[in-house]
């Protein structure tokens, strides 16, 4: 009935000078909800915590301070869901594939870890948003199943960060000079920054619109 996986000041091993992260994850605090904008750091974060996964259950070394677990049923990593034209799945299809083979992990009673960066960005916002919320709702309560998600889905995370079971963290970043500056520290809370358009317009993107019109 204890945690799946602790994990203390985990790296990514191809990061000279990495910044830390820990990880607590299992029965009681089964959803890990991380937002933020983006470069902040959250696919990275991710990353990290699927490495150590991995590598622990291979018996290696892993890139961390420290870390306890015990041995999983299923590890399931979506970070680039891609569609399939040959069999005809489209990209939205090839998440919910993915998501049901996680929950199905879950479901058979084997201590299952998934890990997906922003669910369901196939289809559109409102389904994304009340898929994203089933899941979430549904792993919530779940003494086998655990899951760290990545999303911009803000106000979804907001609205059940407060349930039992699910906890919110964010990293952010700054304005500095002429870009960004980006700490890559995980933090407790919900992210409300938004960073998408100044990117979209530092890197010109706009100037050329205004020049076609």
């Amino acid at each position: 009935d204890g945690p799946f996986l602790r994990l203390d000041d985990a790296w990514h091993p191809q990061l000279p000078g990495a910044v830390r992260n820990g990880w607590a994850i299992g029965p009681g605090r089964n959803v890990h909800l991380v937002t933020g904008p983006n470069m902040a750091g959250k696919t990275t974060a991710l990353r990290v915590l699927g490495i150590s996964a991995w590598l622990a259950h291979c018996g290696l070394p892993v890139p961390a301070g420290g870390m306890e677990f015990r041995p999983l049923g299923g590890l399931h990593v979506g970070l680039h869901p891609r569609d399939d034209l040959a069999r005809g799945v489209s990209l939205f299809l090839a998440e919910v594939l993915g998501v049901r083979t996680f929950l199905a992990s879950a479901a058979s009673g084997a201590p299952t870890l998934g890990i997906f960066d922003e669910l369901f960005r196939g289809t559109n916002p409102a389904d994304a948003r009340e898929a994203t919320g089933r899941v979430v709702r549904g792993l919530s309560r779940s003494r086998r199943g655990a899951l760290v998600l990545s999303t911009h889905l803000t106000g979804l995370a907001s609205e059940v960060a407060s349930l039992p079971g699910v906890e919110a963290r964010f990293l952010e970043g700054r304005r500095e000079g002429d870009g960004f500056a980006f700490d890559f520290t995980l933090r407790d809370g919900v992210s409300e920054q938004r960073l998408g358009m100044q990117l979209f317009r530092g890197h010109g993107v706009e100037e050329l619109l205004d020049r076609l019109e």
